[in-house]
């Protein structure tokens, strides 16, 4: 599981702070105000205040080896530049930044962020999915605590009908529809309520439902 820094803790910030925390992900959460801090401390891995354009002090909390680091803040947005400029001298493998402009999110670029995002385009929730699984494509909640996603076929299904995967006892989902393309006669196939003994190909793509948490469970690549 990959270890998170989330830099600035307004209503979005705390929101992904938590989303990814209930993943069972290694959440260090960093802002100026102590308020903030105290309040969040039992919700997360570690709760720091510091200033975050101090790279001395981010060394020394070893946020420069953790794999993804979020630089939140809304309002403040010399304070954000001047992080994301920090991280990335730092070498973070990751860094994504948050925008309320298009203006400021090229800005985030060009002094080091590796991907923008804009709160009026992606939730907390979301942005915290897309981290933890960034094999689901595109989650859509059914209702609370159930989704429906898109899942490239991990290399383990290929070559087995659905039958032997037997999704549904082993993860308690079920696979509604199949996309399928074939590279070489650049065709596209839908396949809706696959019978058992569809067989999973390289190029396909699961539409699946169930559980949150057994979604988590699905292999990867």
């Amino acid at each position: 599981m990959d270890r998170y820094a989330i830099i600035g803790l307004g209503r979005f910030g705390r929101r992904l702070a938590g989303q990814l925390t209930s993943s069972g992900a290694e959440i260090i959460a960093i802002d100026r105000d102590p308020d903030i801090i105290e309040q969040i401390r039992d919700d997360v891995t570690l709760a720091l205040r510091m200033d975050s354009t101090d790279s001395r002090a981010l060394v020394a909390q070893s946020i420069n080896k953790l794999d993804v680091a979020v630089v939140a803040m809304g309002t403040q947005f010399e304070a954000a530049a001047m992080t994301t400029a920090v991280l990335k001298s730092l070498g973070l493998k990751r860094i994504i930044a948050r925008a309320t402009s298009s203006v400021r999110g090229h800005i985030l670029r060009s002094v080091g962020a590796h991907e923008v995002i804009y709160p009026e385009d992606e939730s907390a929730i979301h942005l915290a999915r897309r981290l933890v699984h960034p094999h689901l494509l595109d989650p859509l909640q059914l209702a609370p605590g159930y989704s429906l996603i898109q899942l490239q076929a991990p290399a383990s299904f290929v070559g087995k009908t659905l039958r032997q995967l037997d999704l549904r006892n082993k993860y308690h989902i079920n696979v509604a529809a199949i996309r399928r393309e074939s590279p070489a006669t650049e065709r596209r196939d839908f396949c809706v309520v696959p019978l058992p003994d569809e067989v999973v190909n390289a190029e396909d793509t699961l539409i699946v439902l169930g559980g949150d948490a057994d979604l988590q469970r699905l292999p990867a690549g």
